[in-house]
């Protein structure tokens, strides 16, 4: 190219230690005011570090068929277009159909194609040289935690950016000098990945509805065994519960039962035995947790350990005077019972092993012979 329109640059480095360009236009040629260039030329930086990133973003556009081909430039080699001129690095950025802008370090708009302005409801010549800040605090605030990792030796940043109710991949290159020493400005490109965003949130809204669907037993409407851990770990995190009781309740020869009167029967057995725990405990805090396919945990936070055995006792002795019998009137369901309460010195034990200590007291109780509450007993 000849000197015409050509620019005399210098440099000095600011005090944040930021690289700043000067540019001194001789003469420029009024066919070269493209767009937001205006009198502005690009560094020839510009031009060796976007070349790779258009063929990266013309691959991505032909993968997903925005754009068929790319036969406009040479297809042998990414780096052909490093010896053309600066403007025809620009027109090849704004035959670009997706959004395409170059910063400074001030995060001043140095260049924008028709697709980036847009965005904006504006031309590139209006952007060009305001800064990004006026627009939009969080893309700004992205473009500056773009320049803090091109300082620590990166050069591409990849992040997702919300605007105008769609969602865009916004991939941030580091525009560097001659030199390779400094960092000048950066080249953003955009993607819109709404569709895929929209698709994304279908799949997180019915994985979380599936999640709730497995946290809730089908039957009685409790808590499955997948919620109890967290049930407990609300109540750790909160530094005035001091105590907190498990109750766990099982059904004696339930297994029995169902096999003598079938599983419909046995299923009545335990929505009764639901609704006698939700009547019981209706005046206090409390939470029931379906554990097993005979076994329901009541979790009781703020009782102390009396106060809950007492609670358990009542329950044992209202369900079995419900009388419920079978072989022949010989033999009737009871309930065994087992007490573990965690107290401020045992507060961070694991949550394994409170389901261990409760297990092994409601063994102790059976051990007895069934039909009684059992507190749990240290070995």
């Amino acid at each position: 190219m000849s000197d015409t329109g050509k620019i005399k640059q210098t440099s000095e480095t600011e005090p944040n230690g930021h690289f700043r360009l000067h540019s001194s236009p001789k003469s420029a040629a009024p066919d070269e005011t493209l767009y937001g260039l205006q009198t502005q030329r690009l560094t020839t930086s510009i031009s060796t570090t976007t070349t790779a990133l258009i063929w990266e973003q013309a691959e991505r556009l032909a993968q997903t068929n925005v754009i068929a081909t790319f036969t406009s430039y040479p297809t042998t080699s990414p780096y052909l277009m490093h010896d053309l001129d600066d403007i025809h690095t620009v027109r090849a950025l704004q035959s670009l159909p997706l959004p395409i802008t170059i910063f400074d370090l001030e995060g001043r708009f140095r260049f924008c194609n028709e697709a980036f302005s847009a965005l904006f409801n504006q031309n590139p010549s209006y952007l060009h040289y305001k800064r990004l800040n006026s627009f939009s605090t969080e893309a700004y605030e992205n473009l500056c935690r773009a320049y803090r990792e091109f300082a620590k030796g990166s050069e591409l940043i990849e992040h997702e950016h919300r605007m105008r109710n769609r969602y865009y991949s916004a991939m941030v290159k580091a525009i560097r000098s001659p030199d390779n020493e400094h960092v000048e400005g950066a080249l953003i490109t955009l993607t819109d990945i709404t569709a895929l965003k929209r698709k994304e949130q279908v799949l997180i809204n019915k994985n979380q509805q599936l999640i709730a669907q497995l946290k809730q037993d089908a039957l009685t409407g409790m808590v499955s065994r997948l919620g109890f851990e967290e049930i407990i770990e609300r109540y750790r995190q909160n530094d005035s519960s001091s105590h907190i009781c498990f109750l766990m309740i099982n059904i004696d020869h339930f297994r029995r039962y169902n096999h003598v009167m079938g599983y419909e029967q046995g299923d009545k057995i335990m929505l009764d035995l639901t609704h006698l725990l939700s009547d019981e405990l209706s005046e206090i805090e409390h939470h029931l947790v379906r554990f097993n396919a005979e076994e329901i945990v009541v979790v009781l936070p703020y009782l102390s350990q009396w106060s809950s055995l007492t609670i358990a006792e009542r329950i044992r002795q209202q369900f079995f005077e419900q009388g419920y019998r079978f072989e022949n009137h010989n033999s009737v369901l009871s309930l065994s019972i087992g007490l573990f309460c965690l107290q401020k010195h045992n507060m961070n034990i694991s949550n394994s092993q409170i389901v261990q200590n409760l297990q092994r007291t409601v063994h102790n109780a059976k051990q007895r012979g069934r039909n009684c509450c059992e507190l749990y007993a240290p070995i």
